[in-house]
């Protein structure tokens, strides 16, 4: 167990999305959706979201770090966008 944000919460290998071709990264609740389904987690939600640059522009390309968790599990993503 890993202790975040207060609580004692799983934490899953990360995973890794890459989108190419891009002039916009993906509204962020497209992404939450897009991640609910392929790890069959409906109650997970986006909780973290930072790019790697610290710049502030949120919809542009580059490359994000992404937190998603539910009650107990929290999965890092990286979200490549190019």
């Amino acid at each position: 167990m890993t202790e975040h944000k207060g609580r004692n919460m799983k934490t899953t290998q990360g995973m890794e999305i890459t989108i190419t071709q891009c002039t916009n990264a993906p509204k962020w609740e497209t992404l939450e959706q897009i991640i609910r389904e392929v790890t069959a987690n409906q109650r997970g939600r986006l909780v973290k979201i930072d790019r790697e640059d610290g710049r502030c522009d949120y919809r542009a390309p580059g490359v994000y770090n992404i937190g998603f968790q539910d009650n107990n599990t929290f999965l890092s993503v990286r979200l490549n966008v190019f």
